[in-house]
């Protein structure tokens, strides 16, 4: 029976302080059925990923002169706790901790650069129903610094369907729910992935997965890749602007190199350039926006992914 498999590790929307864009994949750390089952890794899952973004001025009167970088790191650690063979159904749980910084020197809202969260994380893959793959993610993110769960929680949730359309194309359908301080948005997934030939596959699944994909052998491939960047957090209390919000939106064109030891070592290295996102600071209602549009600049990211 030939393996399945929707995650792509180069292109997922990053925006890794909120575990909606963590990785999921349609096998949940190895139970996805294969031709040998012998080499499938344990339940253990554990990932790490950071990416970071160059000093880029803004493209506002009175801010020109002025920059701000971003980067972010994360780690993951997760299991398996159930899987039901004979439909293909498996449950994982995790948590994740994720690092941000955002540096303005001249910021007139707040002085905070760094910005923790701890997310807990509850996942579902499911083959059940004929033809098609579902996967969902419940994604609980607290401020590691404040433990605030009325004012600095928020969660976000992706269910997230995959259908054989036929031997060469899948068909996605979904929806990505963010939600909590304030900020909510919803975005659907939408798109189809097609293998060209056994070298080249092109996935266009808005948002998710945008990519052309070479296959230099089972371990080594290459991609063109978007890539998209979308982090949101409340400021501390005692700032010019308290408990204020922040969103960071961006996208970017990428290449990246890929390595996949199947199935226990993922990993990938990627450099690219945005092309041009926005910072958007609000108070603590998400009322009287200030909107600073970011001009392009250059950025780099790996990832690693062990299972066992």
């Amino acid at each position: 029976m030939k393996t399945l498999k929707l995650f792509f590790v180069s292109c997922t929307l990053i925006l890794l302080s909120s575990p909606l864009y963590c990785d999921i994949d349609d096998d949940i750390w190895g139970l996805e059925e294969i031709d040998e089952p012998q080499k499938q890794p344990g339940p253990f899952r554990m990932e790490a990923e950071f990416d970071s973004v160059a000093s880029t001025h803004f493209d506002k009167d009175g801010f020109r002169d002025q920059k701000m970088s971003f980067s972010n790191w994360s780690g993951t650690a997760g299991m398996a706790f159930c899987y039901l063979a004979y439909a293909r159904e498996a449950y994982a749980a995790g948590v994740t901790y994720n690092f941000t910084r955002l540096c303005w020197e001249e910021n007139p809202y707040f002085h905070q650069s760094d910005f923790n969260q701890v997310s807990f994380l509850l996942r579902l893959f499911s083959n059940r129903f004929c033809e098609w793959i579902w996967q969902g993610q419940l994604a609980v993110n607290v401020d590691a610094d404040e433990w605030d769960l009325n004012y600095y929680t928020n969660y976000d949730i992706i269910l997230w369907g995959r259908y054989d359309y036929n031997d060469c194309t899948n068909l996605h359908l979904g929806v990505i729910v963010q939600t909590g301080m304030k900020m909510d948005r919803v975005y659907p997934v939408v798109g189809f992935d097609y293998v060209v030939n056994k070298c080249w596959k092109l996935n266009a699944v808005f948002p998710v997965n945008i990519s052309l994909e070479y296959n230099y052998d089972s371990c080594l491939s290459a991609a063109f890749a978007m890539r998209f960047f979308d982090v949101r957090c409340r400021v501390n209390k005692d700032e010019n602007l308290p408990m204020g919000l922040f969103s960071y939106r961006n996208s970017g064109l990428e290449l990246a190199l890929l390595y996949e030891d199947n199935p226990s070592l993922e990993g990938n290295i990627h450099v690219g350039s945005t092309l041009g996102g926005m910072l958007r600071i609000s108070d603590h209602n998400n009322r009287h926006p200030k909107h600073f549009k970011l001009d392009p600049i250059l950025y780099v990211g790996g990832e690693l992914v062990w299972s066992f």
